[in-house]
């Protein structure tokens, strides 16, 4: 799944959690924590198996599941600590659903096989130390086809539904940016 797949779902997900839990919609901070959630699981793996060849695939460490239920308690916990459970609920929630993205093109196809960045490093990975692209050669590529289209759609969609939500998050990533500008100043 391209990265505007995976946060599509992810808010999807995150506002239909949010909606019926308790009624608000999804929250500034909660959301930033979100799209940190769903990008988690590439911003690990294809750096360090593409480029440093230190994993054996871009879907292993951070595609993992038994690495995924270590890390959602961690970060849940920290979160819970600081007082923002929330937070370590968005993260969660879009870690997850990076994993089910990437999952739902294969089961759908029957390339079950394939499945087993769920179970690394108990099951071991192969082939995936690089693709011949660049990453931007690669999200070119693969936005061309009916899936990337599908995804760019929903993407649209879902931007759709952010706005009608008040763009949540939005104001935290520009708070945050004019602080950046303000401590160079």
């Amino acid at each position: 799944m391209l990265p505007w797949g995976h946060a599509a779902v992810g808010y999807l997900c995150y506002a239909a959690l949010c909606r019926y839990s308790d009624g608000a919609r999804p929250g500034g901070t909660a959301v930033v924590a979100l799209a940190v959630g769903t990008q988690f699981p590439d911003l690990l793996d294809k750096p360090l198996a593409w480029y440093l060849g230190v994993l054996p695939s871009g879907r292993s460490l951070g595609h993992s599941v038994l690495v995924a239920a270590v890390l959602a308690a961690i970060v849940y916990r920290l979160a819970a600590e600081y007082g923002r459970p929330e937070l370590g609920v968005a993260f969660v929630v879009g870690h997850g659903t990076h994993l089910a993205g990437d999952s739902v093109y294969r089961i759908a196809a029957g390339e079950f096989g394939e499945l087993r960045f769920f179970l690394w490093p108990v099951v071991s990975q192969s082939g995936g130390s690089g693709t011949g692209y660049t990453i931007l050669e690669a999200l070119i590529e693969l936005s061309k086809t009916p899936a990337g289209i599908f995804e760019s759609l929903l993407f649209l969609a879902t931007t759709g539904l952010w706005i009608s939500h008040r763009a949540p998050g939005l104001g935290v990533c520009l708070d945050a940016l004019r602080s950046i500008g303000s401590d160079r100043g």
